[in-house]
């Protein structure tokens, strides 16, 4: 028997019209069937189907999320994963029935499965608790994800839940800890990770195995942190506002995907995904398979920061920053540069900052002692910002400023936070233009100083030993031929291993192919060379 939703009367009344029109002698004594007529009513059922379904408010669709006919977790998994061999217990308390998990196969490829699983009927929704897991649950589903993450298996998740049990006997058990404890395990994983709401997301309930690489979602399924009837019941004190809440909450999978909470939306058949559930199971297969192929050439580390990167970068212009402050976000204004330099030297006690400095100072010169030399180099790119305060606790530090084109460096910073932002943050185009000409304004107060030597990196690469007998004798230290040909050394001796950025560095001074135009396609290289003509 087909279950329909208020808003799905006008197709009711068609569809069983269509009914007595294909069963002929139980409806009336009609001996033949009118195909016409048939043909007729399938053709206003579309219309009508694609009518009310284009049109769908957030209420209408939450409403679709939770259709008893919807398909579950449990008719997703024995449909895609083959040998699926269910796992239990959370060897603490007891068995939690409203999640199901164990090991499989999918094309050929093992994968742990994760299904919140509300049940098909009264029977069943009881057993399973209507989805809501317990803390045992969770604490299964982290046993389970770290012998998955042991044997380096990727990990799918369906997510369909109203929420986490809140239940008396799930708060004495410790439920929030266990999503805590489920959220950071999700975060720590080494291996590929993809969650599919295919229901409802509601909540902790649903984050605790939506912490994940990839957070896909049905076209008809929501996620939320409260449901409408809860938003609604603590904003106005009135359940009946749903509607309102429901708008307001941006909990469909087109809004999420706009605000970059989700990574993808798997389309559903006309009419929600249990009119056709096997053309649902084939758009779930495909993403699935696409989505793990895409996992197969990176490494660990890089499957662990894009998670980081991603769940970082939500509600803000960046992603994984290492600095207290992003400065790529700075707008070209007068006196920015002394806002940055307050903002750093705050982050210590102005009696203690000297000290400190000249502390650090002194520990070079006797590194330096210590090894037989007179002079100690100190090579940090972001030491630009600091001028001020470097030139105010000591007076016999030179400054060398190496310049490079324009275009090369914001292709540079861009290349480089986007293939490490662990390291560097990711750039969008404007921050690395807006970081480019920031660092230019400030780097030209310097131009005529004493104590501030500058030369152009293309000069470096054409004539080394030119350049370098000019920064010698700039900083008062003899010249000899040997000098040049150590610096592969030197390089290796300067740059630490951990520093993933350098490691596309050779250790030779030669002038590389420009980045610029390998790097960027035609139409940023067109925005970027615009903006560097406007002035600064």
């Amino acid at each position: 028997m087909k279950n329909y939703l208020e808003f799905e009367k006008d197709i009711k009344k068609l569809e069983q019209e269509l009914v007595n029109l294909k069963s002929p002698y139980e409806s009336g004594g009609l001996s033949e069937v009118d195909t016409n007529k048939i043909d007729k009513i399938e053709s206003e059922i579309e219309n009508k189907l694609s009518q009310v379904y284009q049109k769908l408010n957030s209420w209408q669709k939450t409403l679709v999320a939770r259709h008893e006919d919807r398909p579950k977790a449990n008719f997703y998994i024995n449909k895609i994963i083959s040998n699926f061999t269910m796992l239990t217990g959370d060897r603490l308390f007891s068995e939690d029935n409203s999640v199901i998990a164990g090991f499989g196969t999918i094309d050929g490829q093992s994968v742990l499965v994760i299904g919140q699983e509300k049940g098909d009927d009264l029977n069943s929704r009881i057993k399973r608790n209507f989805g809501m897991m317990r803390p045992e649950g969770y604490r299964k589903t982290i046993r389970l994800m770290n012998l998955a993450n042991k044997f380096k298996i990727p990990i799918i998740s369906f997510i369909d839940t109203p929420g986490a049990y809140p239940g008396v006997g799930a708060e004495e058990r410790g439920q929030a800890e266990a999503i805590a404890k489920s959220i950071e395990c999700c975060m720590e994983l080494k291996v590929p990770t993809i969650a599919i709401i295919i229901g409802e997301g509601g909540s902790g309930g649903a984050i605790a195995l939506a912490s994940s690489n990839k957070v896909i979602m049905l076209e008809n399924a929501i996620y939320s942190v409260i449901s409408p009837e809860g938003c609604a019941t603590i904003l106005w004190r009135d359940p009946k506002k749903m509607l309102d809440a429901a708008k307001a909450m941006k909990l469909s999978a087109k809004d999420l995907l706009k605000l970059k909470v989700i990574d993808e939306i798997i389309p559903e058949p006309l009419g929600g995904a249990h009119r056709d559930r096997d053309l649902m199971l084939d758009y779930v297969r495909k993403s699935i398979s696409t989505n793990l192929d895409r996992y197969k050439e990176m490494t660990s580390e890089d499957i662990m920061n894009e998670r980081k990167n991603k769940f970082l970068k939500i509600g803000r212009n960046d992603g994984f920053m290492n600095n207290a402050e992003d400065l790529g976000n700075l707008s070209i204004k007068k006196n920015n540069f002394d806002n940055i330099f307050k903002y750093s030297l705050s982050l210590f006690p102005s009696s203690k900052r000297k000290k400190l400095s000249q502390s650090f100072l002194e520990a070079l010169d006797q590194a330096s002692q210590i090894r037989g030399k007179t002079t100690w180099i100190e090579k940090t790119p972001q030491n630009l910002w600091f001028l001020p305060f470097i030139k105010s606790i000591s007076k016999n530090i030179r400054f060398i400023h190496i310049e490079r084109e324009p275009k090369d460096v914001i292709a540079s910073i861009h290349y480089a936070s986007t293939k490490h932002p662990e390291s560097w943050g990711y750039q969008k185009i404007e921050n690395c233009i807006n970081l480019y000409k920031e660092s230019k304004v400030f780097n030209d107060q310097y131009r005529s100083k004493e104590s501030h030597y500058f030369c152009k990196y293309e000069d470096l690469t054409t004539d080394t030993t030119g350049v370098v007998k000019g920064i010698l004798k700039f900083c008062k230290l003899e010249f000899y031929e040997d000098l040049l040909h150590n610096y592969k050394k030197s390089r290796n001796f300067i740059s630490r291993k951990s520093d993933l950025w350098t490691s596309g560095i050779s250790g030779e001074i030669k002038l590389q192919e420009s980045r610029f135009y390998k790097h960027f396609p035609e139409e940023d290289q067109n925005y970027i060379l615009s903006k560097l003509k406007e002035p600064s």
